[in-house]
C-alpha cells in the first residue's frame, strides 16, 4: 500500500524562520529533535495553524506525530510536508505509520537526495493491524493523548483558537503583603493549586482590588484556577498573579474548561525564569467562545 492512499498532503504558508516573531505557536522545522519544534512564534492568520493529530515530515524524511496545534512553512529547511489522515486514526495508528516513514527516511534520504511530496506519496508502507505492533517500539499514547472533554461546555470551539484577550479581560493583581491583613471573609489567592491557591481569608483595605467571582486566577507560573467567590490576589513582589475576567456570561463548566486548557497546553511554557506577565498572556491562544 502507498502512503498516499491513507493521507492527504499539504504544506504550511508561514514565512522564513528569520522573519518570524516570538509567540506561543510551536514552529515545526527541519530538525531531528524536540518533535521537530525549534521555537515558538506568532502568526497573523489562524489559517497558518494546523490542528492535531497529524504527521509532519521534513525534507530529510524525519517524521513526527503532532499532538498540539502548530505552524510551519515550505521555506528553506522548514520545508515540512503535513499528512492529514483521510479517515479518523488513533494515535497508535499514526505512530505506526510515522515509524515506517522514519525507517525509510533514515536510509533513503539525505542532503543530496531530499524528501519531497512526490517521493513521499509513492512510499510503500504496511497498513496498520494489531498483529504488526511488534514492528515498532511501544508508544504509550495514553500519556500524550489530549484529555480535555469537549463535552464540558457547549460554548467552546476547541478546533478554533483565538487570542485570549478576545475571551477574557486580563488584569494584574494588586495587594499588600499577606502579613498586613486581618482575618476576614475574602479569600486571599496566591501561587499554587493547593486549596485553590487560597492561603488565608482576609479583610481588604480600601484601595485593594477585589476581583469578581466566576473568574480565573492565573499564577506567576500559569496555574489557572476558577475562583467562584470575590477574592483578593497576590500582587506584591515579582511573582504576583493575574486575573482573567470573562468578557461573556460564562457558566462554571465553561470556565473550568478554559482553566483546564491553559493548564494542559499553555502552563508548560512558563517557569521561574519565564514568569507570567500581561504582555506574555496576551500572546496566548485559547479555544473560541460561542455565545
Amino acid at each position: 500500500m502507498k502512503i498516499k492512499d491513507l493521507f492527504d498532503f499539504t504544506t504550511g504558508a508561514l514565512d522564513a524562520l528569520e522573519n518570524t516573531d516570538d509567540g506561543t505557536i510551536p514552529l515545526v522545522y527541519g530538525t531531528t529533535e524536540n518533535n521537530g519544534i525549534v521555537k515558538f512564534v506568532s502568526v497573523d492568520d489562524d489559517s497558518y495553524i494546523f490542528y492535531p493529530p497529524l504527521i509532519t515530515v521534513s525534507y530529510l524524511g524525519t517524521a513526527f506525530v503532532q499532538t498540539i496545534p502548530f505552524t510551519t512553512s515550505v521555506v528553506d529547511k522548514s520545508n515540512i510536508i503535513i499528512l492529514n489522515p483521510k479517515k479518523k486514526m488513533s494515535l497508535k495508528e499514526l505512530y505506526f505509520y510515522c515509524f515506517q516513514i522514519n525507517k525509510h527516511g533514515k536510509f533513503g534520504f539525505n542532503y543530496g537526495r531530499r524528501m519531497n511530496m512526490a517521493r513521499l506519496k509513492e512510499l510503500e508502507i504496511i497498513e496498520f493491524m494489531k498483529k504488526y505492533d511488534r514492528l515498532m517500539p511501544n508508544v504509550n499514547t495514553e500519556k500524550i493523548k489530549p484529555t480535555i472533554d469537549i463535552k464540558m461546555s457547549s460554548h467552546i470551539e476547541f478546533d478554533k483558537l483565538v487570542p485570549i484577550d478576545k475571551i477574557f479581560k486580563i488584569k494584574n493583581a494588586k495587594s499588600k503583603s499577606i502579613e498586613l491583613y486581618d482575618d476576614g471573609q475574602y479569600p486571599f489567592v496566591s501561587n499554587g493549586f493547593y486549596n485553590k491557591g487560597i492561603v488565608k481569608y482576609v479583610t481588604p483595605y480600601e484601595k485593594d482590588k477585589i476581583f469578581k467571582g466566576n473568574s480565573i486566577s492565573l499564577s506567576a507560573f500559569c496555574e489557572a484556577i476558577v475562583q467562584e467567590r470575590p477574592f483578593i490576589a497576590r500582587g506584591n513582589g515579582g511573582s504576583g498573579l493575574s486575573v482573567l475576567e470573562p468578557l461573556f456570561d460564562m457558566d462554571i463548566a465553561t470556565l473550568n474548561a478554559y482553566a483546564s486548557y491553559i493548564n494542559k497546553y499553555v502552563a508548560w511554557r512558563f517557569s521561574y525564569g519565564r514568569m507570567v506577565s500581561i504582555e506574555r498572556i496576551t500572546k496566548i491562544l485559547v479555544p473560541n467562545y460561542i455565545k
